[in-house]
């Protein structure tokens, strides 16, 4: 009857209560199985982007390391984001402000401190040198594109090994990505990435005490505007 208030709905019952209980909890099991490895540890007041392990820079361990940027795995993971930028009109390149876009994602979902501004400067620097000195080159190949994110996962992991790497990358696509209505993958908005917390998926992480207060020469370039090389979250 026209006017007249709708019935109040009925207070959840205990099953319906229940079943919003257990899919809050299966929600935290899937985020926690998203935070990345240097996110389950406690490492004191500093930042992970602000710290390093000199023992990494030695020659053999940079071999190591560079030697896992030509594994399949790695690649394969790597490839994921490529597949979801959108190209020029050639199909094989993307443009610089695709490149921005996809790095200010992976910065918000890194980083805590997230600004809107640092990030773009980040990105632009990013860009410069991924594309290898070309200059001010416009686009990027898919070769630059997937180096990077390599370099990214080399930077923002705890051990070295091609399950730690591909594994990072894999979480980094699914924390930056989501299926549309149409059942495809696509980039998120910016406003929905963010970076986890263990209070938020009950984790308790933790202490790590092997990891050095100071930053290695090669995890955080003295007088770079971005500490670390790639694409952002201090590169990231």
């Amino acid at each position: 009857m026209l006017g007249r208030q709708p019935p109040a709905s009925p207070a959840p019952d205990a099953d319906e209560r229940r079943m919003w209980k257990e899919l809050e909890d299966i929600e935290r099991n899937v985020q926690r199985e998203l935070l990345f490895a240097f996110e389950t540890i406690v490492t004191g007041n500093i930042p992970y982007y602000e710290q390093g392990n000199k023992a990494y820079d030695s020659p053999d361990i940079k071999r190591e390391r560079e030697e896992l940027y030509g594994h399949e795995k790695c690649l394969e993971a790597a490839r994921r984001f490529w597949t979801l930028l959108e190209k020029d009109r050639g199909g094989s390149r993307i443009t610089k402000q695709e490149y921005v876009n996809a790095h200010q994602l992976m910065n918000k979902a890194l980083r805590d401190d997230f600004d809107q501004d640092r990030s773009l400067e980040l990105a632009l620097h990013d860009f410069e040198r991924d594309c290898k000195g070309r200059g001010k080159a416009a686009v990027m190949s898919e070769a630059e594109y997937v180096e990077g994110l390599l370099e990214l996962a080399d930077l923002w992991t705890l051990e070295i090994g091609w399950r730690e790497y591909a594994a990072f990358l894999s979480k980094l696509f699914l924390r930056i990505t989501e299926v549309n209505e149409e059942g495809n993958r696509e980039f998120k908005h910016i406003d929905d990435v963010k970076p986890l917390t263990t209070d938020e998926v009950d984790f308790k992480p933790p202490r790590d005490e092997k990891l050095l207060d100071e930053p290695s020469h090669d995890q955080h370039h003295d007088n770079d505007p971005n500490p670390n090389p790639n694409p952002s979250p201090n590169n990231p």
